[in-house]
């Protein structure tokens, strides 16, 4: 958790508050902005995944809920104007995850999330169910998004999906219950890849497809659209109360929110994600192929992710003891010489089975060869998403990006090299992005972040990172040749 870097103290005159709750893969954080320029953001503890069988991932949403009530808790001791006369608040969180409650909002089951592949087998018949799915939803269905998930659970637990009242992400499973209303938005509707994203309306024939009703799912609003104001806060401490009546707005889903925090809003910027997955995306103008719906009117987000990025160096991190630290120490090996990592310890996205792996090894590394060829196989992997986007931007154009892995300087100058590119972390994440929503319903623009100084691209890291692509995408080719005889 972090503090305000001003005193907080009391409401100061004419302030007002916007509120972000980003309900993550590993845990909540709350970012607060002030339109007198204070901000800082609080972090529950984190809660855990279950994997009941091989490829499964899934999530107690009563976690969700309980972390919300500590990261807000903090944030209430620390900005105690926040009340339902100065503050708006929106949510984000991880796209493609599925929350199936009853009537009575009770939980049927589990929430199946998005790095979840037991549905694999499943996606090419059901893009054969409709010929026209990815250009009516832009994405032809992939083990990760709701389609997939609803479809696995229509031929292997009906009972669960005919019994569903709601189907929710998480952050729109959240609204519901804070008494917010029963709602989600463009960028989130998109991802769940059950919605027209020229009309941003539900697509009634692909929702029949995966067995589900149209009537269990809630309206979409835009995202900056108030669908109810708090009536059922989580506990937080005793400072529940202040929560009582706040508008609620209906935000955006993590990607679109990390991409308003980074700037990422005009036609061609570029901007790279860094949490427990890693995402590129790029603003682009007009519906594409791969694009979600952004989280603002008539703008689409071409976007490709890689399952493990952060969470590929917290493994390194809690497996071997090597801090962060120590990923932006020089290698004692030339960096030519270095292991070839490929960060794909969850699989990759549209279920390709792409192995983890940990390659050319000798005697003579050291750890710091370890974490330098971890951070190398994680930079990679996101220059190749970025890459492999549709749409275009200048060759000098700042490439924005966000989350804690963005901090280490040595991951930084990787990916100036490798996009030939400066780079700008900015630490302003999805939470910050779902305040920004929320004050911009309100009448008012939070001042910008600070970021760190730009990165600039060097001819001999451009030429060395050219040379390691080579040897990764080679290794890569070898171990699916394998993995296929």
């Amino acid at each position: 958790m972090t503090r305000p870097e001003q005193e907080a103290g009391q409401r100061q005159a004419g302030e007002r508050f916007a509120v972000g709750i980003d309900v993550g893969t590993s845990s909540v954080k709350v970012s607060v902005l002030t339109s007198h320029g204070r901000q800082a953001e609080f972090v529950s503890q984190p809660y855990s995944t279950q994997s009941e069988h091989p490829g499964w991932a899934e999530q107690d949403p009563s976690q969700w809920w309980d972390a919300a009530g500590q990261a807000l808790a903090d944030a209430l001791e620390a900005f105690p104007g926040i009340d339902a006369r100065s503050t708006r608040l929106g949510l984000t969180g991880q796209m493609h995850t599925s929350v199936l409650r009853d009537s009575t909002g009770t939980l049927i089951r589990p929430a199946i999330l998005w790095s979840d592949t037991r549905a694999t087998s499943l996606c090419a018949a059901i893009e054969a169910s409709s010929p026209l799915w990815e250009s009516i939803a832009g994405q032809t269905p992939m083990p990760a998004f709701t389609s997939a998930h609803l479809a696995w659970l229509a031929e292997n637990e009906p009972a669960s999906l005919a019994r569903a009242h709601t189907i929710a992400v998480p952050k729109d499973d959240l609204r519901l219950r804070l008494g917010a209303g029963w709602a989600t938005e463009p960028s989130d509707a998109s991802a769940m890849n059950l919605m027209n994203y020229r009309t941003d309306q539900w697509a009634s024939d692909l929702i029949d497809h995966v067995g589900a009703s149209h009537d269990q799912l809630p309206p979409i609003l835009a995202s900056t659209e108030v669908t109810g104001v708090i009536t059922n806060p989580p506990p937080a401490r005793g400072r529940e109360r202040q929560l009582l009546g706040i508008p609620v707005v209906a935000g955006a889903g993590d990607q679109a929110a990390q991409a308003l925090a980074l700037q990422v809003t005009d036609a061609g910027a570029l901007g790279l994600g860094i949490g427990t997955s890693g995402v590129a995306f790029r603003a682009v103008a007009q519906p594409v192929r791969g694009a979600f719906r952004h989280a603002l009117p008539e703008t689409w987000l071409a976007l490709d992710s890689t399952h493990a990025a952060g969470l590929a160096l917290a493994w390194w991190t809690d497996r071997t003891g090597i801090e962060y630290s120590l990923y932006d120490a020089e290698p004692d090996s030339r960096p030519e010489s270095l292991p070839v990592f490929l960060p794909y310890l969850q699989g990759a996205r549209g279920g390709r089975a792409y192995p983890g792996t940990l390659t050319g090894l000798r005697a003579t590394h050291t750890s710091k060869d370890l974490a330098a060829a971890v951070l190398e196989g994680v930079a990679i992997d996101l220059v190749r998403l970025a890459e492999g986007l549709p749409g275009s931007s200048g060759v000098d154009d700042v490439v924005r990006i966000g989350g804690r892995a963005g901090r280490i300087a040595a991951l930084r100058q990787l990916l100036a090299d490798g996009l030939g590119r400066p780079v700008v972390f900015s630490p302003s994440g999805s939470a910050s992005g779902a305040a920004i929503l929320a004050a911009h319903s309100d009448g008012w623009t939070p001042p910008a972040s600070d970021d760190f100084p730009p990165v600039l691209p060097t001819a001999r890291g451009r030429t060395r990172f050219a040379h390691r692509l080579e040897q990764f995408e080679q290794t890569l080719h070898a171990m699916n040749q394998i993995d296929r005889s």
